[in-house]
Parts: structure tokens; sequence; C-alpha cells
């Protein structure tokens, strides 16, 4: 919704003062209980309590329980494609490209680990009613992306010549651990720069011989 456009909920008054950062907590907050209540057992009250606001700034942001729901959803894919399309020099190895896009998402999920336990919850967990949300926007997009440098890196010979499906489970495998280590037990975490020290470590195993380097079997 719209802060300018505002849609009084019955007896509900105007919040005096509102701001970007109350919206702010108040999604992060409202993921955290969805996360830990799923979405049937969580009330208003509580998301407003947890996040020490009154429900007329609720009813301001999100109309209603469902409003905040999809709005989590909505925020997060804005952040999503915000980093996945982050321009990339064309001119840099492949590998260079690959690093930088994985540690952009990681370092993305790593910043909002609330939402991650809420889309685990909703993609593992049993039906919570809630309104539906298609959470392999999330996950087929990064795919599609790795899967592009990929077969580029194959293509012009950056990569031995191999499977480009079996080489992108390769990359994709570190990426996924170390999100669930920073999920379950981030002390544990390799962090951005760990991540990519792991990724260069396994693509140098996956990089072609120098001396081949452009040649294809």
């Amino acid at each position: 919704m719209n802060p300018n456009e505002i849609k009084r909920m019955p007896g509900a008054e105007l919040p005096a003062a509102v701001d970007g950062s109350v919206r702010h907590r108040l999604l992060h907050v409202a993921a955290d209980v969805f996360a830990r209540k799923g979405y049937a057992a969580t009330t208003v009250n509580e998301i407003v309590e947890a996040a020490g606001v009154t429900k007329p700034v609720l009813y301001y942001y999100f109309e209603n329980k469902a409003g905040i729901f999809q709005e989590i959803f909505v925020e997060s894919l804005r952040l999503f494609q915000e980093a996945l399309r982050a321009p990339q020099d064309p001119n840099l190895p492949v590998i260079d490209r690959m690093v930088d896009l994985c540690g952009r998402i990681y370092e993305l999920y790593s910043s909002h680990l609330e939402i991650a336990r809420l889309f685990h919850s909703l993609y593992y967990g049993p039906p919570q009613g809630a309104p539906p949300m298609d959470l392999e926007m999330f996950h087929m997009p990064f795919q599609d992306a790795l899967a592009r440098l990929v077969e580029e890196g194959v293509r012009t010979g950056e990569f031995r010549p191999g499977s480009p499906e079996e080489i992108l489970f390769a990359v994709m495998g570190p990426v996924s651990m170390s999100m669930d280590i920073q999920l379950c037990h981030p002390e544990m975490a390799p962090g951005r720069e760990g991540l990519a020290r792991i990724l260069h470590l396994i693509c140098r195993g996956i990089a072609a011989d120098p001396e081949s380097k452009g040649v294809q079997s």
C-alpha cells in the first residue's frame, strides 16, 4: 500500500508518526513470527507487540495480516532481483563473475535470515493456510544465471570440456551448503570471503589447462 493513499480500518486512528524504519521493522518481525508459529497461528497482535507498534501502524502500511505476509514476499523478491541483476564487467573471467554472483546472493541471504527461515518453513513444511508464494522465483533465476555463466565458460574454453549441468552442480553445492550453515550454525559459516575461496578452489578443478584453453574436443 502507498502510505500516501491511506485506507482506514474500522476503529483505527492514523498514527501520529510513521517512517520507513517502522515499515522495515514490521516486515522483519512479522517474518520471524510467521516462521516460528506458522501463518495460521500468528495474530496481528503478536506482530505489533513484537515490533513495538500499534495495530493502526500495521494497518497503515499493510491493511491486514495477509497484506504484510504478501509484502514480505514482494520486498524479498525485489531485493533478490536487484542482487541478481547487478551489472558485471563482461571482460572479467567467467570464474570471477560466478564468484561475484554467488557472493551477492549469499550475502543477501545472510542478512535476511528471518525471511530465509520463513521461506524454508513454507517450502518444506506443512501447509499453513497462507496466501500463495511462488518460491521458485528465487531458486530458478539464480540457477539459470549460474547456468549461463557455466555454459559461457565451457563455450569459450575457460572451463575444460564437460557437462555444463555437472559443473553447475559442483558450483551450486557449496553455495547451498554455506547458506544452510549460515541459517543453522552461523558461527561455522564461511562468510562471503570464505565462500569465494571455496568456489575458487572448485573452479581450479574445472578450469581448462592453460595450454589447451580454447581448444574444444
